[in-house]
Order: C-alpha cells, then sequence, then structure tokens
C-alpha cells in the first residue's frame, strides 16, 4: 500500500510542469511593413508558479501566419532555433512575401504555447521611387565631385 501510495504521488511529481504562458511585444497588432524592412519581433514568458526555471536550451518557433484568426495558414517558418529566454528575433521581411494585410507573427514552444499579437500588414515596396530618389541623390552627388553644381 505505501509503495503504491508513493508511485501516485511520483506520478503527479513526474508530470511535465513546464508550461509557460508566451506573450508577444512586437509586432504590434496593425503595424505595418514593406519588403524589405527589418521586423522586430520580442516576446516574454511568464511563468506558472508551479513551473520549474527555464533550460537555456529551450527554443521557439516563429513564423509567419495569414488567415482568420482560428484558422491560420503559415506562410513561412521564419526560425526554428530561437532562444525562448533571449526573448527577441530581427527578420528581414524578403522579397518573396506576398503582401498582404492579414499577418501575424507566431512564436511558439509547442502547440500548446503560442502567442500573437494581431494583425499586421506587409506591403510592397515602391521601388521606382526608391530608385528615383538614390538616383537625385547621386546625381548631385557627382556634379558636386566634377564642380558642376
Amino acid at each position: 500500500m505505501k509503495f503504491s501510495y508513493f508511485l501516485l504521488i511520483a506520478a503527479c511529481f513526474a508530470t511535465p510542469i513546464s508550461s509557460s504562458t508566451l506573450y508577444m511585444t512586437y509586432p504590434e497588432a496593425n503595424s505595418v511593413y514593406k519588403i524589405g524592412d527589418t521586423m522586430l519581433i520580442e516576446w516574454y514568458t511568464k511563468l506558472n508558479e508551479l513551473t520549474a526555471p527555464l533550460e537555456t536550451d529551450t527554443y521557439v518557433t516563429i513564423a509567419l501566419a495569414y488567415g482568420q484568426s482560428n484558422n491560420l495558414t503559415i506562410d513561412r517558418i521564419m526560425t526554428t532555433r530561437s532562444t525562448l529566454n533571449l526573448g527577441f528575433y530581427q527578420w528581414i521581411i524578403p522579397g518573396t512575401v506576398n503582401p498582404r494585410t492579414d499577418y501575424v507573427i507566431e512564436v511558439g514552444t509547442d502547440t500548446s504555447n503560442i502567442a500573437f499579437a494581431g494583425f499586421i500588414t506587409i506591403n510592397q515596396r515602391n521601388l521606382a521611387a526608391t530608385a528615383t530618389a538614390t538616383a537625385t541623390a547621386s546625381d548631385s552627388i557627382t556634379h558636386r565631385a566634377l564642380g558642376l553644381s
């Protein structure tokens, strides 16, 4: 009887109590980015009272997803190896991302511990305006260098 009581108590303590709750800080809901921008992704974790301290080798997966909040589709995985305790990740939005107004950034350790802060927009970068501004700046510098302005 003592042995079975011991097993029952041991089973209770052997149950993983490593769940933490993730919270997103950035990007904020309704943020607008352009392709080529560097996006700061920031989170923190709040441990439950009974949670064991986090190990330093715990990682989060960060994904770009879109759609309705109850039916998100993952567009791409940014990383699977960002350290949970680090709390941030910087991502340069690649040109292969399609512009949308219903993206979310998901950060999670597993399917039961995922956070996102709300919808964000990613727009196409206006390359024509950027090229014109660059050309204008280059032209004036070239002319000054030649003593023409």
